[in-house]
């Protein structure tokens, strides 16, 4: 916040509830969907816009494993023992009509009227 150093930290650690893991370094960004069985890996310095996933690509699998293992580093120090392959695999098409959706403690009252139609 000074401008004495470049930076806090070389990556960051995402999750979104039990169906989503990501770490992202400046170059790099690898998503985890643990229920799909599917990974992303994209490299932001040649592409930005994350349109080329290289987790197939066989030129890229070293730097597939060393994201991986950082995002188990990530894991292992936040307390986060969500598997990043679940016992039963989902379509990898996602059929959004299915999910039933409930409000939580920290959604306002606008939004509960308005999502879901409760007064």
């Amino acid at each position: 916040m000074s401008g004495s150093s470049d930076g806090v930290r070389n990556s960051v650690f995402t999750a979104y509830r039990h169906t989503v893991r990501a770490v992202r370094t400046d170059e790099w960004k690898l998503i985890r969907y643990p229920e799909r069985d599917y990974t992303q890996l994209f490299n932001l310095s040649a592409d930005p816009l994350e349109l080329n996933n290289l987790a197939g690509s066989a030129t890229s699998r070293k730097k597939l494993d060393e994201m991986i293992a950082l995002l188990k580093d990530w894991q292992l120090k936040l307390n986060d023992n969500a598997p990043l392959t679940a016992d039963k695999i989902l379509p990898l098409q996602y059929d959004h009509t299915k999910l039933v959706r409930k409000p939580d403690q920290w959604q306002s009252e606008y939004t509960i009227k308005k999502y879901f139609h409760i007064e």
